[in-house]
């Protein structure tokens, strides 16, 4: 009987072994989400870094662990407004952040602002219309205030945009 015992005991923790090789990762990150750390609460981490803070009420269906991609409530898409923000996490650090401002009439018009919190220079920003067949081009810095200002668009500190069109 005792030998039966061992043999189960041996059987049952080379088990959990092999299922934990298999699925440790996904158990893991299902228990202790990376990303999420990288929600609401890092928004002073973001304001000193000049970067978009994520607004309380957005939300994200996203179970991903290592990409968060972050949506506002549904509003009128047919004015100017952030479309999304994608957090990429990779080895439970933060990489990269991208805001992403959308103007949908006449043009489908999209300002990418892409943040780099390991290489430099750390920003880097495209835009895309209908025009350019959406077609991400970088532009600079100049360029996009230049486009905020034509857009009449603005960000207060907690994040809320705000837009005249």
């Amino acid at each position: 009987m005792k030998k039966h015992k061992k043999d189960i005991i041996q059987l049952g923790v080379l088990l959990l072994v092999l299922i934990g090789y298999v699925y440790g990762n996904t158990i893991w990150y299902k228990l202790f989400p990376t990303a999420d750390q990288y929600g609401v609460k890092f928004n002073k981490e973001r304001i000193r870094r000049g970067i978009l803070p994520l607004p309380g009420n957005w939300t994200t269906a996203n179970d991903e662990k290592e990409t968060k991609v972050w949506f506002p409530p549904k509003s009128d898409i047919n004015s100017i407004h952030r479309g999304m923000k994608v957090v990429g996490v990779a080895y439970d650090r933060i990489k990269y952040e991208n805001d992403f401002i959308l103007k949908p009439l006449p043009n489908k018009e999209e300002l990418a602002l892409n943040y780099r919190y390991d290489t430099t220079p750390s920003w880097t920003y495209t835009f895309s219309s209908s025009l350019t067949n959406q077609r991400p081009n970088v532009i600079t810095r100049e360029q996009v205030d230049s486009i905020l200002k034509a857009w009449d668009f603005h960000i207060d500190s907690s994040g809320k945009a705000t837009s005249r069109n």
